[in-house]
């Protein structure tokens, strides 16, 4: 991620090659992370990251706007995706995202049974969508282990979505 020019000009040869031989073309190219921490040790991304208090927010998004900006160029309606997710669940620091960028925001509603963690996860969904980016919500309710379903919680949280821009 340190280059981000370097970066965005494959991933770009990657998402052309994609569009091209994909009938009918995506509407949308994910570029999300993985679900786990990490740690690149090179000087540009420990500086970024001893900068934003452990966050690689700011090297991701500006690597995503790149690859945006000429998604637009070259494909436009593409939209790029990317989760919230691990070492960039936060926010972007004095940057804004691209509109064509949509942030798929990893929750948990089973978190929601307290106000204070609701109320949290939409300072942060709003924190992005100040930015610039659209988002949807990737829930991850542990359905199969949680032996409760918080249905009420995950339609008012639906309700406030579609208040709030969600795609």
């Amino acid at each position: 991620l340190a280059d981000a020019d370097l970066a965005a000009s494959v991933v770009m040869e990657e998402i052309r090659a994609l569009m091209k031989s994909s009938t009918p073309p995506p509407d949308y190219v994910s570029l999300g992370c993985m679900d786990c921490a990490f740690d690149c040790k090179c000087p540009v991304c420990q500086e970024s990251m001893q900068r934003h208090k452990g966050s690689y927010s700011n090297l991701y998004y500006t690597f995503l706007n790149k690859v945006a900006v000429a998604c637009r160029r070259e494909f436009p309606g593409l939209w790029i995706t990317a989760y919230v997710y691990a070492n960039v669940r936060t926010p972007p620091v004095g940057m804004t995202i691209e509109p064509n960028i949509v942030v798929d925001v990893v929750t948990k509603s089973y978190h929601w049974v307290e106000p204070a963690r609701l109320e949290a996860e939409k300072d942060r969904i709003r924190a992005f969508a100040d930015l610039g980016a659209g988002w949807i919500t990737h829930d991850w309710d542990f359905s199969g282990v949680t032996p409760r379903i918080y249905n009420r919680q995950w339609a008012a949280f639906l309700q406030w979505g579609a208040q709030n821009g969600m795609k």
